[in-house]
């Protein structure tokens, strides 16, 4: 199943009432943006921007697939915990502020709940539209990294890319300087 090629984690909390035996779940899922064209490419790469038909860093048809399928398998794996149908009081998702992670929650969200008696508007469009909420990039301490003020990560980042490891595995694709 291509839906399970990529991170996926999920948490589910129960909370158990011993007097009442009454068992709450709040279950979290996790996961990263479906596949996407290169977000830029190395001067050396002869395709350039223009070959991809959305542009750099969008979400392929592909991956559109990919989040649909895990949509499925999400709805199919977790039926237990999940209403049959999209009600807004039991389900919320957020997504980072990028076309391919919103486009990703999108496609996800119509694998999870594909609509059902009362909720098809358009019998020729098995679709529905589901609210994917969106922080800004300069607030969101929740989905978007790296944290601008993360001391550490900036040390380990500079770190890498001055290795020489990474240095011999980047040269490569790397402009040479030419004289003429």
């Amino acid at each position: 199943n291509r839906a399970l090629g990529f991170a996926l984690s999920s948490f589910c909390f129960l909370v158990v009432t011993s007097n009442l035996m009454l068992i709450t779940c709040l279950f979290f899922t996790v996961f990263r943006h479906g596949d996407r064209t290169p977000i830029v490419n190395f001067p050396t790469d002869l395709h350039k921007e223009s070959e991809w038909p959305q542009g750099f860093g969008q979400l392929t048809q592909t991956g559109m697939q990919q989040l649909y399928e895990l949509g499925q398998y999400v709805r199919k794996r977790y039926s237990n915990f999940l209403n049959s149908t999209y009600n807004r009081k039991e389900f919320y998702i957020q997504s980072t502020d990028y076309d391919r992670t919103i486009m990703s929650a999108q496609s996800y969200l119509s694998g999870l709940f594909p609509p059902t008696s009362s909720q098809i508007w358009n019998p020729e469009l098995l679709w529905q539209p589901i609210p994917v909420h969106i922080v800004p990039k300069a607030t969101d301490r929740r989905l978007h990294f790296p944290l601008s003020d993360c001391p550490r990560f900036d040390e380990l980042q500079n770190e890498t890319q001055t290795s020489s490891e990474f240095q011999s595995r980047i040269q490569p694709y790397m402009v040479s300087a030419v004289t003429f």
